[in-house]
Parts: C-alpha cells; structure tokens; sequence
C-alpha cells in the first residue's frame, strides 16, 4: 500500500511549546489521528493501528491505557447477544 505524504505547518512555538521535536510529533499526530477516526467509526481497530504503525494489540494496549473503550458494543448490542447466546 502506497503512503500519501500530508504537510501540516505549525509555528515553530508549537513545538517549542509541546517541547516536541518534528519526527516525534509526527508520530503522535498520527497516533492521535488514528485514535479519533476510530472513536468516529470512521477506521476500524486494524485500520487504525496500520495508520499509526502500530500493532492492532499495541494499539489496543494503548486505547485501554488512556481509557479509551476498545469495544464498539452498544448496551443494547449487547442484550441481543446475549439473548441470542441464551437461545443456543
């Protein structure tokens, strides 16, 4: 799969202000970005980890460490599983 390149210009006092150097903050822009589409249903959990170069499990580690709900199943969702499992 073919990378697209994304400039994105900041002031030099952004980085200065997140004490960040370019190619780290590169790196948690897109960690940041995956994390958000997929809060938006926007990427799945595999799609999500490849655009941050991480593993789907380190990426999962990451979602549970910052408390962010890796299951998408709604509590309804999850009536009707288990209503259909209680039938089996």
């Amino acid at each position: 799969m073919q990378n697209i390149p994304i400039d994105i210009h900041l002031p030099s006092e952004v980085l200065i202000a997140l004490n960040e150097n370019p190619i780290d903050l590169e790196k948690k822009f897109k960690l940041w970005a995956a994390v958000g589409l997929y809060n938006l249903n926007k990427l799945s959990l595999a799609k999500a980890a490849h655009l941050c170069d991480l593993h789907v499990y380190d990426f999962e580690k990451f979602l549970s460490e910052n408390n962010i709900s890796i299951s998408k199943l709604t509590p309804e969702d999850l009536d009707k599983e288990m209503e259909h499992l209680s039938k089996i």
